[in-house]
């Protein structure tokens, strides 16, 4: 949440991607469609949009302290939504997800709010187990790794390859060992419609405590 005269928080919309102001008990109080636009012309609306909530719009700039995967839209080419089908099943997975990672929240453990972290563009919610011991549980919409969308439970500090193997995963969940550890249920493992919140939750319950045994034995 931003302070300023009216407080807020800048989102996007995967349906019919757009940006969407809102205001601190998360009241949409403008929106831009962002199909045919430039990102400039993106960040010209944010700027304007700030500006008339009482904050400095010039302190919003596109500068970042992570990488991002180029794309024709970073060098002036403008925003494409002509598919709105798959922006649609983007947006089911991240509502669905959403709503499963913010029972979390409300959980005994310690858990931050469910949020959108923008250098993999992944919901997630950061479980404190002690200094310098997290869990971070969320849904990445797709990567280098899988190119399709998968929940996650990863851990820091991260245990040996050689420990995890004996940790049972429920909801065939399986774990994953590429570049970093942790546990994946990925799209593709999910069964029928009507039971995949509840193998999401079984595999995720799993990887949680999985996760949480190895921490404390590291």
């Amino acid at each position: 949440m931003i302070p300023a005269r009216t407080a807020f928080r800048v989102g996007a919309k995967p349906v019919k991607l757009g940006l969407v102001i809102a205001s601190a008990d998360n009241r949409p109080l403008a929106e831009y469609h962002l199909h045919g636009r430039t990102i400039t012309e993106a960040k010209d609306w944010i700027r304007s949009q700030i500006k008339l909530l009482g904050a400095d719009g010039s302190r919003y700039t596109l500068s970042h302290n992570y990488e991002i995967p180029r794309h024709d839209v970073a060098i002036g080419e403008s925003f494409d939504a002509s598919e709105p089908a798959r922006f649609e099943e983007l947006a089911k997975w991240l509502g669905n997800g959403a709503a499963i990672l913010g029972s979390l929240t409300r959980s005994a453990m310690p858990a931050s709010e469910v949020r959108c972290w923008p250098h993999r563009f992944n919901i997630a919610t950061r479980i404190e187990i002690a200094p310098g011991r997290t869990l971070g549980v969320g849904l990445e919409s797709g990567d280098q790794y899988y190119d399709e969308p998968y929940f996650y439970v990863e851990m820091k500090p991260q245990p040996a390859k050689s420990r995890i193997q004996s940790r049972p995963l429920w909801g065939s969940g399986v774990w994953h060992t590429k570049e970093w550890v942790g546990a994946v249920l990925c799209g593709s493992r999910l069964g029928a419609a009507s039971s995949q919140e509840r193998q999401t939750r079984e595999f995720l319950d799993s990887a949680i405590v999985a996760s949480l045994a190895l921490l404390t034995l590291n």
